[in-house]
């Protein structure tokens, strides 16, 4: 999903970086996967904010509404 949600927004990315950003958005991984993307910081910022929301719709749909939630700091970090 976030392939092509991606490229909707003008940026191409493999189902393999979109399957770490997906499952790990907070990892050492997921910070080199976006800087192998070698992206403007407004193309970051669009990008792991997709990657945010399928994250958090996946896990809603995987444990109901009981899913814990976070909220997503401006810095990228979560509360």
């Amino acid at each position: 999903m976030l392939v092509s949600e991606a490229k909707r927004i003008g940026i191409q990315i493999t189902q393999a970086q979109a399957t770490v950003l997906e499952d790990s958005i907070l990892t050492l991984e997921a910070e080199q996967v976006i800087a192998d993307l070698n992206l403007t910081a407004p193309e970051r910022a669009k990008l792991l904010t997709l990657a945010v929301y399928i994250n958090m719709a996946r896990r809603e749909a995987e444990h109901g509404t009981e899913a814990p939630r976070r909220t997503l700091r401006i810095d990228g970090g979560f509360v």
